[in-house]
């Protein structure tokens, strides 16, 4: 007899067991595995995002040690206000 839920038919028939307890337990760990997933994604994106500061960073302390010349000035203000 099928149930209401077609989820939990599906992943019944996936594991081979009907007990509700062993489906949760199987439906839980798919989706704490896809977390995991997304998790490694994000700490890879904001990893990026920090050498991206920090190079940007190194660039405006370069140009701060060319001196006061007006063309070096003007990028460095746009640099610092993209900041």
């Amino acid at each position: 007899m099928a149930s209401n839920i077609p989820i939990y038919d599906q992943i019944s028939q996936q594991i081979g067991s009907r007990r509700f307890d062993k489906v949760l337990l199987a439906l839980f760990v798919r989706e704490r595995e896809a977390n995991r997933g997304d998790e490694k994604d994000y700490d890879r994106m904001i990893a990026e995002i920090e050498v991206r500061v920090e190079h940007r960073h190194a660039i405006l302390l370069e140009l701060e040690k060319f001196g006061s010349y007006q063309t070096i000035n003007e990028a460095l203000h746009c640099l610092k206000l993209a900041q």
